[in-house]
């Protein structure tokens, strides 16, 4: 994949075997050009910056209404580098209700990898981010804002955890809280000496770890109720010691 910034260069890419266009943010608006790559079927994948949502939906018409290659969209920022306040990550989620049969992506440019990894926590599929082998080689326009190696690995580290640390969308208990769910929530126990025939009051009762016995939501059924049996302080209550 590449970025052509004219007709002749699309056409070399293709003749040279390339298998999707990347669009930079400054060729959104520019309808002819876009309804043009779309003639080859390839992927594109359109950079967003500095645009909005009806223009980025201009955008997707005319390639659509051209050619049947899939069509990727990128939010980005055209600032070079991006601060972490202009990233605009929320915007992903915007992208996501405005075109929800398209794959979002990031094209980050701010510096470090803290934003673009932050991102896949909205749901892209896909980041961009420029990279570099020297941050220091001269008359450079953006070597020295890319990632180089080692940035590069610590980024895609990144993402691999923040990955697995997304779980689903089912909030209920995970097998690895098995032991703290049995020992760390309390359970419903007698807070003093309790005799048979005593009628049970809350000043009995009290919650305690473990959670081994009665949750303690059960307290209204012990209220009022007599005991018939004797309770030892401490004990974990059973529904069966009650008439």
């Amino acid at each position: 994949m590449s970025t052509p910034f004219d007709e002749e260069s699309a056409q070399m890419l293709v003749d040279i075997g390339m298998q999707g266009f990347k669009v930079a943010s400054c060729d959104i608006t520019n309808i002819p050009f876009l309804t043009y790559l779309a003639k080859f079927d390839l992927p594109i994948l359109l950079s967003t910056g500095a645009s909005n949502i009806n223009e980025i939906r201009e955008a997707i018409v005319a390639i659509e209404s051209s050619g049947s290659g899939a069509v990727g969209v990128m939010q980005c920022t055209l600032c070079y580098p991006t601060d972490a306040k202009d990233a605009n990550l929320r915007a992903i989620s915007t992208l996501k209700m405005e075109f929800p049969d398209k794959l979002i992506g990031f094209s980050d440019h701010t510096l470090g990898t803290i934003v673009p990894s932050a991102s896949v926590l909205l749901g892209v599929t896909y980041i961009e981010k420029h990279y570099t082998f020297d941050k220091t080689l001269p008359d450079s326009a953006d070597h020295w804002l890319s990632l180089d190696e080692g940035e590069l690995r610590e980024l895609v580290e990144n993402l691999r955890i923040l990955e697995l640390a997304m779980g689903s969308e089912i909030k209920e208990k995970k097998d690895c809280e098995d032991a703290t769910f049995k020992f760390a929530r309390r359970s419903l126990v007698a807070k003093k000496s309790i005799k048979k025939g005593d009628v049970i009051t809350k000043d009995d009762l009290t919650a305690k770890r473990p959670g081994t016995g009665l949750a303690p939501v059960f307290q209204d059924r012990f209220i009022g109720r007599k005991a018939n049996v004797d309770i030892a302080s401490d004990s974990l209550l059973e529904l069966d010691w009650i008439d």
